[in-house]
């Protein structure tokens, strides 16, 4: 018998209690190959999907730990300790090579002494190249507006204030004691608060110093002594706790030494030179 005339019911009759039958054998072989074929096809999807998975770039050790222990950011800003507008010190400095206004009386302009003898000069020399001081002295000068000789008018002050200094010392008061002068005095305060404003408002914001006057060893020039001793320094205290400026003081210093004043008003060369170390060392004290 050839082998396309086997009849597979001689094998496996139709009546046979055989597991499986030649259809049946034939179906699993069938259903084999199908099955095959789907996990071979899935075999393939699956490497390739591994192969992908390799190639992106993989992060190293240190960068995993770098993102794991960098602290988490956060959009609220943090707290920190304010800082306060009010002076902390009550000998305030400025930067060197400033510009320096000296504002004052003929004790600051250095009436009859030789120019390089005045007390500007010699702060200047004190100083050395460092910083740069202006002589703005003007003889009779008041603080006070209604004054003979108010210093508001002069061409001193507008110079003073288009130097836009850094630092400015004030010497006014002297000549406000006069008794021409002083029946004004219930203005001397409001008047000398505007006058530091007005440096302290320019663009440098300056450091502002106002001084005590020198004493008056005589009453010489209508100039009184007692009322600077008793009224004038007193309220040139007050000014500067108003005006938040530091007070230079060149009368306790300077009250037994009357051999320094040649009329009992104005320093000789020695007295400028006591003056002019007295201001370096209140606005440059180291």
């Amino acid at each position: 018998m050839s082998f396309g005339e086997f009849e597979w019911e001689t094998v496996f009759p139709p009546n046979s209690t055989t597991m499986f039958s030649p259809q049946k054998s034939l179906g699993v072989l069938i259903f084999s190959q199908k099955y095959f074929f789907i996990l071979a096809v899935l075999s393939v999807f699956l490497t390739g999907c591994e192969q992908i998975a390799d190639l992106k770039p993989k992060k190293s050790k240190s960068e995993s730990d770098s993102v794991s222990t960098s602290p988490p950011t956060s959009s609220t800003p943090t707290s920190s300790t304010p800082v306060s507008s009010t002076p902390v010190s009550s000998t305030p400095t400025s930067k060197p090579n400033a510009r320096i206004a000296c504002v004052g009386t003929s004790i600051t302009l250095g009436e009859e002494l030789p120019p390089e003898k005045n007390y500007t000069k010699q702060l200047q020399d004190l100083l050395g190249g460092a910083d740069t001081v202006r002589n703005f002295g003007v003889s009779g000068a008041t603080i006070l507006k209604k004054g003979l000789l108010p210093y508001w008018t002069e061409s001193a002050y507008k110079n003073a204030l288009q130097l836009n200094p850094r630092i400015v010392v004030i010497e006014l008061g002297t000549n406000d004691s006069k008794s021409v002068n002083w029946k004004y005095k219930s203005e001397f305060k409001s008047n000398y608060v505007e006058f530091v404003r007005s440096f302290q408002a320019l663009p440098s914001k300056p450091i502002v110093y106002i001084c005590k006057p020198t004493p008056a060893f005589k009453a010489a020039y209508e100039i009184n002594p007692d009322i600077i001793k008793n009224e004038i320094n007193p309220l040139i205290d007050e000014v500067a706790r108003e005006t938040n400026v530091q007070v230079i003081d060149l009368y306790t210093p300077l009250v037994s030494s009357d051999a320094l004043f040649r009329d009992g008003i104005h320093p000789n060369a020695e007295g400028a030179k006591m003056i002019a170390e007295i201001v370096r060392k209140a606005i440059r004290p180291n």
